[in-house]
C-alpha cells in the first residue's frame, strides 16, 4: 500500500484491516493460512515486547525512574486514527507495572494528551510508538533539560542520529542495551 510501509519494525499492528482481516483468511483455510496466523501471533506479541523491554531499559536506572513519556497513540504516523492501536495495550502494562505515563500526540486533540514540554517534564525515558514526521527530528535541547534521563526507546526506528548526551535504543541495538 503507497501510504503504509508494513516492512518497518514497529510496537504491534494497528488499523482496522491489518489486526483483524488477516483471521478471516486464517478462519476459512487454517491449513494453507499458517504463515498468516504466525505474522498475527508474531505482531500481536510485539505490545509484550516493548513493556518488557521498556521495563528492562528503565531496570538499568535509578530506583526514581518512575515517569514514561509515550509519543504517539495513533496506529500509523501523521494520521489521528487511533483503531486496534497497540499504544493502547502498551500503556495499559506500563501503568499496571507502576509507570507514570504522559502521553504526547500532536495529532489528537485530547485534553489528557500533554505537549512535548508537558510530556518530557522529569521523565526517564521517550517511548515512540507512532511514526509521526515531528517525531523523527526532536528539540534534544529541550529533552535533555526536562527528562531525568536522555533515554529514547525508538520502536518505529525513525530517528537516525541524537547528541551525545542523549541515549538512543531501537530494535537494532535493544540487545546491547540489555545485555
Amino acid at each position: 500500500h503507497p501510504r503504509v510501509n508494513i516492512h518497518s519494525p514497529g510496537p504491534g499492528v494497528g488499523g482496522h484491516c491489518l489486526a483483524i482481516d488477516p483471521y478471516f483468511i486464517y478462519a476459512k483455510a487454517p491449513e494453507t493460512a499458517k504463515i498468516i496466523k504466525l505474522a498475527r501471533d508474531t505482531n500481536n506479541s510485539m505490545p509484550g515486547f516493548v513493556i518488557e523491554n521498556t521495563g528492562k531499559i528503565l531496570s538499568k536506572l535509578d530506583k526514581d525512574a518512575e515517569k514514561i513519556s509515550v509519543f504517539g497513540v495513533a496506529y500509523k504516523g501523521n494520521t489521528d486514527d487511533a483503531r486496534e492501536s497497540p499504544a493502547f495495550e502498551i500503556i495499559t502494562g506500563l501503568k499496571a507495572a507502576g509507570y507514570e505515563i504522559a502521553i504526547h500526540d500532536p495529532h489528537f486533540d485530547n485534553p489528557d494528551y500533554l505537549d512535548f514540554d508537558e510530556a518530557t517534564k522529569d521523565s526517564s525515558l521517550v517511548l515512540i510508538l507512532t511514526d509521526h514526521d515531528q517525531f523523527k527530528d526532536l528539540d534534544y535541547e529541550s529533552l535533555s533539560k526536562n527528562m531525568k534521563k536522555g533515554i529514547i526507546f525508538d520502536t518505529k526506528n525513525i530517528i537516525k542520529e541524537v547528541p551525545d548526551d542523549i541515549t538512543l535504543i531501537n530494535y537494532g541495538n535493544l540487545y546491547k542495551y540489555n545485555k
